[in-house]
């Protein structure tokens, strides 16, 4: 018997008028539902015609175990063919185990396959192997059932999927279920194609101590069309927050050296979050951006440029836990319970990015630029509002170069972030014409007053430059990674009265060796710094930390996590050494900017470092004669400088 099939098998044009033969081209070419009941005919008319010969049963068990792990595989697999040994069905069963002192895991599958050679009308295989000449089988159904269960330090989880596949039809599900220290998380998915048309949906349950999530989503694609949807909703004591994604993708389809695609993607994000002083503040902040992408793929060289336009926007409103939301007009403060603050954020951005590589070496070059308006309004108790109002600009760039070679591997990092802003402050008299004026040209984008008026007070103006800088860079080597890096951030305030005197105030935080950040400010006069303060923030991370600057500011009360303030007049700061300049050098022999101040004054790297040379000095009659930590830190009129604490 098995000759007799495999004899068919070589010679298919024999049993071209077989009946069998009619029945599988039916299951082949026809319909789902004609398919499947040529297949069950087919299966019928076999029962009696099919022989122990024609059943092929596979089985294999390993197991091993190795570094602590124990793991097992069983299968079997089934095949069974029609006699002329065109059709056949696969049935694979599958027992996958693995167990270590961390984790414990089980895993079943089972598959069924029905596959099938095609011959054409002059009974050639459709299909076969180019180098045998052997007959191909197509596949004409795929099932499979699958089932995971795993225990590990995070908890207990539960898979389970099923999918079903026939011709260019199929759908899927699977579901997952976990318990672990993040809670109880339950979901699943559902997926289905026709052809090219794919559709997949997926949802999904949160729940643990700090709240509730829920999320969902759809994703359709059709070739090189895509559109993509997803939801998420976070319920948590103090803060809800929703968030929609939608997007829509055309691109060519692959293939070609060259590709291309438009993409749309917009982002709206609401949320709730109570506040510690008995407020709610309400947001909701959005993105809608267009971009488009054209890329080169050539072999070993690849090129690829996206551009990106869009706007932002953010509108925020906090008010009193007992008012309702709802009946906050942003355009009407006269109507605002006191304590309202209302700040309404729009920015338009553009951004390309570059990126290019040949084998193993590769650079990104990026950049994002944007333009906007900010306005904050905040009624006070009478009917006067709080306004602070003007332009924001930005512009970031990132650069990247890796390259890998001989087992070495090297990346070099470069981001610098810039942040501008305008701003004008001032109080408005809502009885006043001339204020109500002002508060509607603002509202509508204008220009906001420049100086105080009969209904306008206070009037401020507040220059801000925000730069941060990052470099990075990493060698991966075959004994393990070396990396070293560099973070400067630097923040200029600037704010002018309306009686012509101006302050200052630089923050400089080296983020390098754990220096500490430091705060200058002071006042301006003819465009020179005068009466200078000196302010070192020293983080207390840690519980070492915290004993040194118990010990030196004399403040049990200090806590991981607290910074120690320790602010010093110029005149008291006189005897600080500089870095780069001979010992005996001090302040008093140049007068220095306020950057290069930050960027000389030689202070031990750590926070205890820091504490510990403060210390000194002021012990040693540099600041008077102060025998003891407590001392040197007390908060009497005869200490220098002021110590502050804050969380």
């Amino acid at each position: 018997m098995q000759e007799s099939a495999q004899r068919s098998a070589a010679t298919p044009q024999d049993t071209k008028a077989d009946p069998q033969r009619s029945l599988a081209e039916a299951a082949a070419k026809g319909t789902p539902v004609e398919a499947g009941n040529a297949l069950r005919a087919l299966d019928t008319q076999n029962d009696g015609n099919r022989a122990a010969t024609n059943a092929q049963v596979e089985a294999q068990k390993t197991s091993s175990v190795a570094n602590g792990v124990y793991s097992a595989t069983q299968s079997v697999s089934t095949t069974t063919r029609s006699v002329d040994g065109v059709e056949a069905v696969t049935d694979e069963r599958k027992q996958t185990i693995s167990v270590n002192n961390k984790s414990a895991s089980i895993s079943n599958t089972t598959t069924r396959t029905a596959t099938t050679q095609e011959y054409d009308d002059a009974g050639k295989a459709v299909h076969s192997d180019p180098a045998t000449g052997t007959p191909a089988e197509t596949v004409q159904s795929r099932s499979q059932q699958t089932s995971t269960k795993s225990i590990d330090a995070n908890g207990i989880s539960a898979t389970k999927s099923v999918s079903e596949q026939r011709g260019s039809y199929g759908v899927g599900a699977e579901s997952k279920t976990s318990l672990g220290e993040k809670g109880v998380t339950t979901g699943g998915t559902v997926s289905g194609n026709i052809g090219d048309l794919n559709a997949k949906a997926n949802g999904g349950i949160t729940a643990n101590s700090q709240g509730v999530t829920i999320s969902g989503g759809l994703n359709v694609n059709a070739g090189p069309i895509g559109v993509q949807t997803s939801v998420e909703q976070v319920s948590q004591t103090g803060l809800t927050r929703t968030t929609t994604v939608t997007s829509a993708k055309i691109g060519t389809v692959p293939g070609t050296p060259v590709t291309a695609a438009v993409e749309y993607k917009q982002t709206n994000v609401s949320q709730a979050r109570h506040n510690l002083d008995g407020t709610v503040t309400y947001d909701v902040t959005g993105e809608t951006k267009v971009g488009g992408t054209v890329g080169i793929d050539a072999k070993q060289t690849k090129v690829d440029a996206s551009l990106t336009t869009g706007y932002r926007t953010v509108h925020s409103i906090t008010v009193a836990k007992d008012v309702n939301v709802t009946t906050i007009d942003p355009t009407k403060p006269a109507s605002w319970p006191a304590g309202t603050r209302v700040t309404m954020k729009s920015e338009d951005f553009n951004a390309n990015t570059l990126s290019a590589s040949y084998q193993n070496v590769g650079l990104t070059l990026s950049q994002e630029s944007s333009l906007g308006t900010t306005v904050s309004i905040e009624k006070q108790a009478d009917n006067t509002v709080s306004v602070t109002a003007g332009p924001t600009a930005g512009f970031l760039s990132n650069g990247k170069l890796s390259a890998d070679l001989a087992g070495f591997g090297a990346q070099i990092g470069v981001e610098n972030k810039t942040s501008i802003s305008a701003f004008s402050s001032f109080n408005l008299d809502l009885d006043a014409p001339a204020a109500q004026k002002a508060l509607s040209e603002v509202l509508s984008g204008q220009k906001p007053p420049q100086a105080s008026t009969v209904g306008v007070s206070n009037f401020a103006t507040t220059n801000t430059l925000t730069n941060n800088y990052n470099l990075s860079a990493q060698l991966n080597t075959p004994l393990g990674p070396l990396g070293l890096g560099r973070k400067v951030n630097d923040q200029n305030v600037t704010t002018t009265l309306a009686d012509g005197s101006v302050t200052f105030s630089d923050t400089f935080d080296p983020n390098a060796d754990g220096k500490p950040e430091l705060t200058i400010s002071g006042a301006m006069v003819n465009d020179v710094a005068v009466e200078r303060t000196f302010s070192f923030h020293l983080k207390a991370a840690d519980e070492q930390d915290v004993q040194t600057l118990q010990a030196t500011t004399g403040n049990m009360g200090i806590k991981v996590g607290d910074t120690v303030n320790v602010s010093l007049t110029e005149a008291q700061l006189q005897d600080l050494r500089l870095g780069n300049r001979p010992a005996e050098t001090t302040l008093h022999e140049r007068q220095f900017s306020n950057a290069a101040l930050a960027e000389n004054i030689t202070l031990t790297g750590s926070t205890q470092g820091m504490a510990t040379q403060l210390a000194s000095m002021l012990s040693a009659n540099r600041f008077g004669d102060h025998a003891s930590p407590a001392q040197m830190f007390d908060s009497s009129a005869t200490m220098p400088g002021t110590i502050t604490v804050t969380r």
